[in-house]
């Protein structure tokens, strides 16, 4: 804590009047007016606010963005709507700080508390006010269910009296009252009571394979992992809160067929081919909300290659794009609240539980290590031949969304089986084939939006201010696609110069 503030939790077997009794023994102490307590804390579903050291507080229309322990830095008025994005607030630093750390993610509630705040001065005998108290008691709120918060009490300084701040410290760890430590606050505490944690979700695979498991066993704490991911983001993606419930089930989705494909030999065959064929149909439902997605996310950089007297017909496009959007979001829904959907994930998540245990397919009793070794060797054999096939400029746009699949698989058995190699040089490895991969996926995303615009135009009706805004955005996206295309090149050689012998 910084100093001249801390923060203490009461015991519950502490009686705070009989502690403010032995406070007043030694300093004159007034108690201000009790303020009721009711207010949200809100955040990301994957902890953006957290984790960049902030808490964020809304008291009905009134927001407050904070430093973890420490007082308000920011405050502003914003609207009553439930499902929040920076850019519904007003113009200003708090809206400039929360869209750099948000992004394009909904802030949707985590908690509420409802209680009471009581605030003493503390006085010394000349009547100077030497110290300021703060206690919190109440509840937190989690889907209309409440639970007790114990105590919280904070002490607050004065500038120039630090012993009254010393004698209160003492006196509350003596009777109870346990300090918090660093990097811990009221947030930590209210959560660790409604049974989480902060940052229990990220969207890196973080599963660890023992070194001494089967290939089996493997298998089948990373399906089981990658099932858990998708369960989670499925409600997002049915109530629409933010595109990456979505994004994420999708990457969850191609890291299993990864799986499935990489590791088909050590997998049940009848098992494996039907789950890649389910696994490929549920991608392919959930691919055309996506495609939509990324284009609409594009719609400045789109406006700022067109002259302004284009714009309205692109804002019209737009609309259109949204429009299209929410039909396929529709259909989309639906496959994945359908029998077959459930089914999958039911099957999917039971073959795994009980495979983990089954000793009836030898090739899953094979030690992990050899096989993860054999199999990233290979998916890096077959990144080198297509970054080679690019450089050669052989079908580039065909050759390009294949090398994308593969670096995609190449990295996620990396990830998988990272606990199998050397740290430092596959970092390293894997740090350069992301910024290859970016720019890999900026290509694809301007072929996907060049090819959609294109169907969408053979089927426009006559409508001349859409039409113009159009054939001069598609110009605009061919021009930019022939530049990222030599850059993907540029990208390809540059990894092709690393000395790959010392890593396989």
């Amino acid at each position: 804590m910084k100093s001249g503030y801390l923060a203490f939790i009461v015991d519950g077997s502490v009686e705070f009047d009989r502690l403010l009794e032995k406070i007043q023994a030694l300093f004159h102490v007034q108690e201000e007016a009790v303020l009721r307590v009711d207010e949200q804390y809100l955040d990301t579903f994957d902890w953006r606010v957290y984790a960049n050291g902030f808490v964020l507080r809304r008291k009905d229309t009134r927001f407050i963005l904070a430093p973890l322990p420490g007082m308000p830095i920011l405050e502003t008025d914003g609207p009553k709507k439930t499902k929040l994005f920076w850019w519904d607030f007003p113009e200003g630093a708090f809206k400039d700080s929360l869209a750099a750390i948000s992004g394009n993610r909904a802030l949707c509630p985590v908690l509420g508390v409802a209680g009471v705040r009581r605030n003493f001065r503390v006085r010394n005998r000349d009547e100077k006010m030497v110290l300021r108290i703060h206690l919190d008691t109440g509840e937190a709120i989690v889907d209309d269910n409440r639970v007790s918060i114990a105590p919280y009490l904070c002490l607050q300084g004065v500038r120039g009296y630090p012993r009254p701040f010393q004698r209160i410290t003492e006196l509350l760890k003596k009777n109870g009252c346990r300090e918090l430590q660093a990097g811990e606050s009221f947030f930590d505490l209210t959560l660790r009571v409604i049974g989480r944690r902060p940052l229990d979700y990220k969207t890196k695979f973080s599963e660890i394979i023992e070194t001494g498991q089967t290939t089996g066993q493997a298998i089948s704490a990373i399906g089981l992992a990658l099932h858990t991911l998708m369960e989670r983001n499925l409600p997002g993606i049915l109530e629409d809160r933010d595109t990456e419930f979505l994004h994420d089930f999708r990457v969850a989705i191609r890291r299993i067929r990864a799986l499935l494909s990489q590791l088909k030999k050590e997998i049940p065959p009848g098992q494996a081919g039907v789950f890649e064929q389910e696994f490929k149909w549920l991608g392919s439902v959930a691919g055309l909300v996506r495609d939509l997605d990324v284009c609409l996310q594009k719609e400045a950089a789109y406006r700022d290659l067109l002259p302004e007297s284009l714009h309205r017909g692109l804002a019209l496009l737009m609309e259109e794009t949204q429009r299209q959007r929410k039909a396929r979001l529709l259909t989309m829904q639906e496959d994945l609240r359908s029998a077959r959907a459930v089914r999958l994930l039911a099957n999917w998540h039971d073959f795994l539980t009980a495979w983990s245990a089954d000793r009836g397919w030898p090739a899953g009793q094979v030690p992990c290590r050899k096989v993860a070794v054999r199999v990233v060797r290979r998916c890096f054999r077959r990144l080198v031949r297509d970054a080679s096939a690019v450089i050669q400029g052989e079908k580039q746009d065909a050759i390009i969304h294949k090398l994308r699949i593969q670096a995609k698989k190449f990295r996620y058995m990396a990830e998988f089986f990272q606990q199998f190699f050397p740290e430092a040089p596959m970092d390293a490895l894997v740090k350069e084939l992301r910024e290859l991969q970016d720019d890999l996926g900026d290509f694809n995303d301007l072929a996907v939006q060049v090819r959609g615009f294109q169907q969408y135009r053979d089927a426009l009706p006559a409508d001349k201010t859409i039409g113009e805004a159009l054939e001069a955005l598609l110009l605009c996206l061919a021009a930019e696609k022939k530049r990222m295309l030599k850059r993907c090149v540029t990208q390809c050689a540059k990894f092709m110069k690393r000395d790959r012998l010392h890593l396989f």
